[in-house]
Formats: structure tokens, C-alpha cells, sequence
């Protein structure tokens, strides 16, 4: 997998990717050092389910996001960063992880969303968060 090809690295206090509508925005406070990868049609190429784009933090990546732009379909979207985080594994075996789920629209906040989001945390170790349209983060 080539990173380097597949990234752009930035200071900027805002970045922000979107895609048909959706939208992911990181307000960066400190100007840390981010590596936006793109991940799906560019790091992982093959048939692997993928998500759309992670987020380096720092440049030893001390933290890392893990991001799926969505129509509706909450349950792929989880599979999707699923995937990411294993083929990742090796080089984010020390990284801080999150991931972020913006669909186009979200059934309800049911129990079962609810349950997907607590199996995720209990299966992988990393907070799954689900928002519609836009999300903005803050990193310190």
C-alpha cells in the first residue's frame, strides 16, 4: 500500500473532504500535522470492502480516523470501516482509533442503531460515531 501516493499532509486549521452532499470537517486548533489518505480507490484497490478516507494524526499518528461518506446504509458503512482498521492493522497497531459514519440520512436513532454502535465499540475497541450531512470535529 502506497501512502505517500494515496495522501496529502496538512497544518491547515480546517480540513475538510465531502463527497454528494456529505460532509467531514476537522477543525484542527493546535495546526497539528494531519495525513489525509484517500482510501477507497486509491490505498486499497482490489475487491476489500473499504471506507472512503482515514486521518493520520501528528506524524508519528498517534490518533487515527477512519471516515465513510454514506447514502443511507449504516450497516455496510460499519463493515466498510471494519475492513479499513484490518488491513490497516500493522501500521496503526499503536494509533488511538475512531471512526465517523456520515450517511445522507440516518434511520432513526433506534435501538438498533444503538446496538450497532455498542457491538462496534465491544468487537473492535474504538468509538463509532454516526452523523447526517455534515460532522465537524475539534482535535487539540
Amino acid at each position: 500500500m502506497d501512502f505517500g501516493k494515496c495522501s496529502q499532509v496538512s497544518t491547515n486549521k480546517i480540513i475538510s473532504t465531502s463527497e454528494n452532499k456529505r460532509t467531514f470537517v476537522i477543525q484542527n486548533q493546535n495546526t497539528h500535522s494531519i495525513r489525509k489518505v484517500k482510501v477507497d480507490g486509491c490505498l486499497v484497490n482490489d475487491k476489500r470492502k473499504r471506507c472512503d478516507y482515514l486521518f493520520e494524526i501528528h506524524e508519528q499518528f498517534t490518533e487515527v480516523i477512519y471516515l465513510e461518506l454514506k447514502g443511507c446504509d449504516v450497516k455496510k458503512a460499519i463493515k466498510q470501516l471494519e475492513s479499513t482498521m484490518q488491513i490497516c492493522s500493522q501500521r496503526h497497531c499503536k494509533s488511538k482509533k475512531s471512526c465517523y459514519v456520515v450517511a445522507s440520512r440516518v434511520p432513526k436513532f433506534t435501538t438498533e442503531i444503538q446496538n450497532l454502535k455498542k457491538k462496534f465499540v465491544v468487537k473492535n475497541k474504538v468509538a463509532l460515531n454516526i452523523g447526517t450531512t455534515k460532522v465537524e470535529i475539534k482535535i487539540y
